[in-house]
C-alpha cells in the first residue's frame, strides 16, 4: 500500500500544483525562529545533550563545532516538524517500503499445508565426512602449541 493522492484530470493536477503549502524557506528557517530559542514542542537541542550524544557515538567535537551541529539540528527540526503538520487523514498508510513486482501472497492454509507436509526428520549429514583428515569420529588437527 502506497501513500497516494489520485490526480485523474489535468485540472486537478493544476489545482493540486498551483497551492503550496510552504516555502522551501519556510521549511529550512520559519522567521519566528531565532538562533537562540527553539518552539517550546521541539526536542531538547541543548550542548550537553549534544555532546553527551557526541560522546555516545564515539566522535568529538569543539565548542564551535556543537554550536553548528546544534543549529544544523534545529533547522531540521523545523523541517521535521513541517512534514508532520502534512494531514494525511485520507491516505492509506504506508506499510513498507520496496518493489511490488514480487509480492506473494500467503495464507493461514499455505503455512499449514507446508508445515504438515515438512519432512519429520532433517537430512543427516556427518560433518566430520568433510573433514581433510579424521580418526573415526573425530577431526584431526595438526596444530602444535605455539611458544615465544
Amino acid at each position: 500500500m502506497f501513500v497516494q493522492k489520485v490526480l485523474d484530470t489535468r485540472p486537478q493536477i493544476a489545482s493540486f500544483l498551483a497551492s503550496p503549502k510552504w516555502t522551501s524557506q519556510q521549511l529550512l528557517k520559519p522567521a519566528s525562529l531565532s538562533e537562540s530559542t527553539t518552539p517550546s514542542d521541539d526536542l531538547d537541542t541543548s550542548p550537553a545533550l549534544v555532546a553527551k550524544l557526541l560522546k555516545q557515538s564515539g566522535l568529538t567535537a569543539s565548542a564551535s563545532t556543537t554550536d553548528a551541529i546544534i543549529k544544523d539540528l534545529r533547522s531540521q527540526l523545523v523541517f521535521v516538524n513541517h512534514i508532520c503538520e502534512v494531514d494525511t487523514s485520507n491516505y492509506t498508510p504506508l506499510v513498507r517500503l520496496g518493489d511490488n513486482k514480487c509480492r506473494v501472497k500467503v495464507t493461514i492454509a499455505d503455512l499449514v499445508n507446508a508445515n504438515e507436509n515438512a519432512p519429520t526428520k532433517p537430512a543427516e549429514w556427518k560433518p566430520v565426512d568433510l573433514a581433510s583428515e579424521k580418526n573415526g569420529p573425530f577431526y584431526v588437527l595438526k596444530e602444535g602449541l605455539k611458544r615465544d
